[in-house]
């Protein structure tokens, strides 16, 4: 959905089909040994309002818990990801991108993100909850 302006200056939903971006996204996870894992993904964003955008990421997992990966976003950036999982509940990351499309001389040539992940849906199956 959209928003148009409406006469009194304010905003209303508009639906227009020609409008929408279509969004599609897919990834695997290839065990190379016992303590490595290789993750990929690919998003591809169509739409005719806006430019196509395709972005690739794989990233090295060791001992499921140590994570580093590298993106690139055609045209537009290079990203870098570090990921730590304190536990199966907490785990925290940090990403960067580095942009090396034509608008990074006028806008902000860069980004840092940081991130904090909680998994509710995570249960101990323990028989004391001292012990787990």
């Amino acid at each position: 959905f959209g928003y148009e302006s409406t006469e009194s200056g304010g905003y209303q939903i508009s639906h227009d089909l020609n409008r929408y971006q279509y969004v599609f996204c897919g990834g695997g996870k290839l065990g190379i040994n016992s303590e490595i894992d290789i993750e990929s993904s690919a998003l591809l964003i169509l739409s005719s309002v806006y430019s196509n955008k395709f972005a690739i990421h794989a990233r090295g997992i060791y001992m499921n818990t140590y994570k580093a990966g590298i993106g690139y976003r055609v045209k537009e950036a290079l990203l870098f990801l570090l990921g730590y999982d304190i536990n199966r509940q907490f785990s925290i990351g940090a990403g960067f991108d580095l942009n090396i499309g034509k608008y990074t001389k006028f806008f902000n040539a860069n980004s840092f993100e940081i991130n904090v992940i909680y998994n509710f849906g995570y249960r101990i199956n323990a028989s004391s909850p001292r012990r787990f």
